[in-house]
């Protein structure tokens, strides 16, 4: 968890510099215990100041309360049983994010703050998947700023049906925010979405089905 909230601040870090949109947009990731009481009071045990220094983590310090609730969890971590369920429970347990709720605040040039729990339900597409492109974006920028003269870094992201729910405004300021980075995007998009993206990539490349191939054929720009 502790890992987990280094690499969110470290992220957060590249977002706050690198606003999205004419809007000025900044996201940044938060983190807090998880809204399920079952997770979160672990969470606050996991978290409090004492526990993280202490050499026998769980059976000092702790109220009985809190003693009480490593118990069953090390009850449930050390069942025997491995029906489904059980399975099913472990791996729950075992994940560190159950124990946190994540939400993504983002605060435009002019003060407005909005999160993105709230906005996912009452927006359009386009506004909704805009977070997750820009922070995907930025995550690989953090890779390549993290390993800068250290090391070659190359990646790859496939996005499956990439931009499928954006119009062509929030297309082109994706596609903007993309230029502002160090990272090198290969975007495959159906061809109704190429024309949105065209003026701003050095390399088009069509793909061409005949029969059952797949040509390539390169696209100059106009």
């Amino acid at each position: 968890i502790i890992d987990e909230i280094k690499s969110i601040e470290s992220l957060n870090k590249i977002l706050v510099d690198k606003p999205f949109g004419a809007a000025g947009e900044v996201y940044q990731f938060e983190i807090s215990k998880s809204k399920d009481p079952q997770f979160g009071d672990y969470y606050d045990i996991f978290m409090s100041e004492g526990n993280k220094v202490s050499p026998d983590l769980f059976t000092k310090q702790l109220s009985d309360k809190n003693n009480e609730l490593m118990k069953t969890l090390f009850l449930k971590l050390t069942s025997q049983s491995s029906d489904a369920t059980q399975l099913k429970l472990l791996k729950k347990y075992t994940d560190y994010r159950s124990f946190m709720n994540y939400d993504i605040k983002i605060t435009n040039s002019r003060g407005q703050v909005f999160y993105f729990s709230k906005i996912n339900k009452e927006k359009s597409g386009g506004e909704t998947q805009t977070p997750f492109y820009v922070i995907i974006a930025a995550s690989f920028e953090e890779i390549v700023q993290d390993e800068y003269d250290e090391k070659s870094s190359g990646c790859i992201v496939i996005l499956d049906e990439a931009f499928n729910n954006m119009d062509e405004s929030h297309i082109d300021s994706m596609m903007e925010y993309f230029q502002s980075l160090r990272i090198q995007p290969i975007i495959a998009v159906p061809s109704q979405r190429a024309r949105s993206i065209m003026p701003y990539v050095s390399s088009t490349i069509a793909l061409v089905k005949s029969g059952d191939r797949i040509l390539p054929r390169s696209l100059l720009k106009a």
